[in-house]
């Protein structure tokens, strides 16, 4: 092997291997601040007249769509699929009612939402500013993103269960600022 593609494969290497670390830090798997308050624990039984857990072969069917004479279309996933969709969702809830519990008075203009962006899920905090079609300032968030990084769980360790299925995912939470328009 000659000098330069001895340097060129080394460059490489160090190239991906740092690239690849930098990537995999949390702060970059989504936009925003990781949160940094104290992590939470949430546990929830699932269940309903329009989901069925099959045991036999561990799937869980659901009502994917209804109308007013009731289900239209069901849908059947294995129970780990379904269980970690639903633990973001239940991680997603309980981490804005944690916020909200963690601020003194009312707390407007803040939301949360699951994110699939990159290397996984994860919740999203938001401080959200309101602008009307016109572009105009209608409302801002009540607690400013400094605010919302210090109460906001650093992760949710989320549980579901479903008859005698269990799933525990541990989803991580970011903060950040957006603007929604209104028509």
């Amino acid at each position: 092997m000659n000098r330069r593609t001895l340097l060129a494969t080394l460059g490489g290497g160090v190239a991906v291997a740092t690239g690849g670390v930098v990537a995999l830090r949390p702060a970059t798997v989504v936009d925003g601040r990781r949160a940094d308050g104290e992590s939470i624990t949430v546990d929830r039984t699932l269940g309903g007249d329009a989901v069925d857990y099959y045991p036999s072969n561990d799937t869980v069917r659901w009502a994917e769509s209804t109308d007013p004479s009731g289900p239209d279309d069901y849908r059947t996933e294995s129970f780990r699929e379904y269980a970690a969709r639903k633990c973001a969702s239940v991680a997603s809830d309980a981490a804005e009612t944690t916020v909200r519990d963690r601020l003194d008075g009312p707390v407007e203009g803040v939301t949360t939402s699951v994110s699939g962006e990159f290397f996984g899920t994860a919740v999203r905090v938001l401080a959200q500013t309101v602008r009307d079609r016109r572009g105009e300032l209608s409302s801002t968030p009540s607690v400013s993103l400094a605010e919302l990084v210090v109460v906001a769980p650093k992760t949710v360790r989320a549980t579901v269960r479903l008859d005698d299925a269990e799933h525990t995912r541990t989803v991580p939470v970011f903060v950040d600022a957006t603007t929604a328009t209104r028509a």
